[in-house]
């Protein structure tokens, strides 16, 4: 809850509370979506994105990718609504759980 709740008000988040705050917003759209955690294969670091169903196939969407020190580059939402497989190659992730509690 504090992550969303720092995200949406105060407009301060990592990647986790961009991505609980876009599963909040699509449960109250009944959108069904899940959260990912994930991490980098050659960085190590962990990161956070979500997962929609869409007319019968899931798809990534990682509202962090727009996002960077406070400003909003649209041109990184290339990589938004694409399959998982896309997304993990891409990006060179690896899932480690789904859908962390909000």
């Amino acid at each position: 809850v504090a992550a969303v709740y720092t995200a949406l008000v105060k407009n301060e988040a990592v990647c986790e509370g961009y991505a609980r705050s876009y599963n909040l917003v699509a449960d109250l759209l009944d959108i069904p979506c899940i959260c990912v955690d994930g991490v980098n294969k050659s960085s190590n670091e962990s990161h956070a994105w979500n997962e929609v169903y869409i007319d019968g196939e899931w798809y990534v969407c990682d509202a962090t990718l727009g996002v960077t020190l406070g400003s909003l580059n649209l041109s990184n939402y290339s990589t938004n609504l694409i399959r998982d497989d896309e997304y993990l190659e891409d990006k060179d992730m690896i899932k480690l759980t789904y859908n962390f509690e909000n």
